[in-house]
């Protein structure tokens, strides 16, 4: 896995205050409406963000190693979503650890990690995504970080693409649904398109969105099969399967190709190239053995944030 020629410190540490940027453990704990200013310089900043709607936000920003807001050639960004209960600074951390930084430094991309909320009127840390819209909307929230990013930074705006884990990855799949013209493609781990009680609404016709999806076979959490998690606070929810995803988008890029399975000593991939070429709207199902609910790693024989940036690169 290719490494960065400078390491970073520690998030917590390694955090620059410009403007109004809020120190990173305190991300989402604002309450004075405003918009940080957005920094220029490589780094990692907790930033707030005012909606349009009058909903207080905030959002860490990584920008690359020697990025450059005059270069010719703008950057491919990269939104990440969190979990339920988790933070955008806490899944820095953890995809700091799992290399996603240093892949970012080493290819020249910027990464956002947005973050939600614990209900629509306390903003503090240990949120979750609406996928409703009742109460607060989330998907404008993301609409509107993006465009101002766009304003400010050096972003190739027909290179953005979401990624999220557990709850983050089935909003990523909310994402596309409603707002497919955004992205270029999306990626979903350990999380899930529908469940008994509900699912996105279908995108528009003509759809084609590259969709990749990785769950661990051993997830208890967000059972692969489908079924209910054996965590006590998603008692009542009944999931769709893993291939349930799959098979949605698969309908919705309109897909007729047959799909193939490779099968590997520690992972399974399900794949349908949709426009019959392997650089367009392809939909790209891994199931990694021995892994339950956490975000994959090198050590796991699976490393999920290669795979996945190397997924968005194929776009």
């Amino acid at each position: 896995m290719p490494t960065s020629t400078r390491p970073l410190p520690s998030l917590s540490l390694a955090l620059l205050l410009v403007g109004c940027a809020v120190p990173l453990e305190e991300i989402g704990t604002a309450t004075q409406l405003d918009t940080s200013p957005v920094p220029i310089d490589a780094g990692a900043y907790g930033l707030d963000f005012e909606v349009s709607d009058g909903d207080q936000r905030a959002y860490l920003l990584y920008l690359p190693l020697g990025y450059d807001n005059e270069r010719a050639d703008p950057y491919p960004l990269v939104a990440m979503f969190h979990g339920l209960g988790g933070g955008a600074s806490l899944l820095a951390l953890q995809l700091q650890e799992a290399g996603l930084q240093d892949l970012a430094d080493d290819q020249g991309k910027i990464i956002v990690f947005f973050h939600g909320l614990k209900d629509s009127a306390v903003t503090q840390l240990g949120g979750w995504w609406n996928l409703t819209d009742v109460g607060r909307d989330d998907v404008l929230y993301v609409e509107e970080v993006l465009d101002h990013l766009a304003d400010v930074l050096n972003v190739d705006e027909t290179r953005v693409f979401a990624g999220g884990h557990s709850m983050g990855g089935a909003f990523v799949h909310n994402l596309g649904a409603r707002i497919p013209e955004r992205f270029r493609a999306i990626a979903d781990v350990a999380g899930f398109y529908a469940t008994t009680g509900g699912e996105p609404p279908p995108p528009q016709d003509d759809t084609d969105l590259p969709v990749m999806i990785v769950h661990g076979v051993d997830d208890t959490i967000v059972p692969p099969a489908g079924g209910p998690s054996s965590l006590a606070a998603l008692a009542g929810i009944t999931f769709r399967s893993t291939q349930y995803s799959y098979n949605a988008w698969y309908l919705n890029n309109g897909c007729t190709e047959p799909s193939s399975v490779l099968l590997g000593q520690w992972w399974t991939i399900v794949l349908t190239d949709c426009l019959d070429t392997v650089s367009d709207a392809f939909i790209y199902l891994v199931f990694v053995g021995d892994h339950g609910h956490s975000w994959p790693t090198a050590d796991d024989n699976y490393d999920a944030s290669a795979d996945m940036l190397a997924f968005f690169d194929m776009q």
